[in-house]
């Protein structure tokens, strides 16, 4: 499931980090991710505050993006940073728990596109 995953779905989080809050949830988020998916699934961050840290990204790659920039900008960089044929875009005050279930939704997205 997993492999199959990561051939057709990146995750995509627009996220402000400078609101240490928004930080805080993006940690968690991510974690939560790799809890559920380890590390086989690209994450792609786009940030317009400035302030994330690579290493607190758990392996997720970082999109610098300009100074509040906005919301959309933020995923149309998401998008266009993406090389599979779907894209979950997410913000960053998201949890995944074990009912988030990627899977079917890329099932249901391949069966009825």
């Amino acid at each position: 499931m997993t492999t199959k995953l990561a051939e057709q779905l990146t995750i995509g989080i627009k996220h402000t980090s400078r609101f240490s809050r928004r930080r805080i949830m993006l940690t968690a988020l991510l974690q939560s991710i790799r809890n559920l998916h380890g590390h086989s699934v690209r994450i792609l961050v786009a940030d317009d505050g400035g302030m994330t840290q690579r290493s607190n990204l758990l392996g997720a790659e970082l999109i610098e993006l300009p100074d509040s920039s906005g919301l959309s900008r933020g995923r149309n960089a998401l998008v266009h940073a993406a090389h599979t044929p779907y894209v979950a875009v997410l913000d960053d005050d998201v949890i995944f728990h074990d009912s988030t279930r990627l899977d079917v939704l890329l099932q249901a997205l391949n069966e009825s596109p």
